[in-house]
């Protein structure tokens, strides 16, 4: 990996992408930056514990805090869904979908326990009930006029 850097940094050395054709300095570094992507890519893959991003990579992350409740936050997200601002969240994706919520929004004041995992709490809400009748999962939200999200509009694209 560390040749490939030194590569990417030289002003004159390049690698050979195909045997017997020439290409460009710049193109060659397209091609080794992509290549240099995938190896990271695939080591983190294979060992996620060991890996750490660098950081150039990306600078630290700070969580927004969420100052409603986590049923507020389910409404937001149910509201952006149904006009279209977002893709309908499958039933295979809630509890990834729920961990990327959970790493976006700081949910600690939501806790009604010290004790209480909200991670595992927004999973529980987002994951709603399973209407047998309907096929379908359900959310206990406010009625329509009540909602605190309905004004947005939809999406237009």
């Amino acid at each position: 990996m560390n040749k490939y850097l030194e590569v990417l940094d030289s002003d004159v050395q390049q690698i050979s992408i195909i045997e017997g054709i020439g290409v460009t300095k710049e193109i060659s570094d397209l091609v080794l930056k992509i290549y240099v992507r995938f190896i990271e890519l695939r080591l983190q893959m294979l060992h996620p514990e060991t890996y750490t991003i660098t950081p150039t990579d990306r600078g630290k992350s700070k969580k927004v805090t969420w100052k409603g409740t986590q049923k507020e936050l389910l409404e937001l997200f149910v509201e952006l869904q149904s006009k279209g601002w977002i893709d309908k969240i499958e039933s295979g994706d809630k509890a990834k979908v729920s961990h990327s919520i959970c790493n976006l929004f700081d949910l600690t004041p939501t806790q009604k326990k010290e004790s209480s995992d909200v991670e595992n709490s927004f999973y529980q809400i987002l994951k709603g009930k399973w209407n047998h009748d309907e096929n379908r999962h359900e959310y206990s939200l406010p009625a329509e006029n009540k909602r605190r999200f309905s004004l947005i509009e939809y999406n237009k694209k």
